[in-house]
């Protein structure tokens, strides 16, 4: 847990380096977090064996 909270206060940095309020920054996280979520759920598990099996060829 304590590694997210590293890489949340990250992204808030970056918002507010970019003018944005905490408010704002925090709801464009929770949107970010949401997308990521919805793509990952979305993938099947061929998605997953194709890339862990193709990583020694890269």
């Amino acid at each position: 847990m304590e590694e997210q909270d590293v890489h949340f206060r990250h992204i808030l940095l970056y918002y507010f380096r970019k003018g944005k309020n905490v408010s704002q920054a925090h709801n464009d996280a929770d949107d970010v977090k949401s997308h990521l979520i919805q793509f990952f759920a979305g993938k099947n598990q061929k998605f997953y064996e194709y890339g862990i099996m193709t990583l020694p060829q890269r």
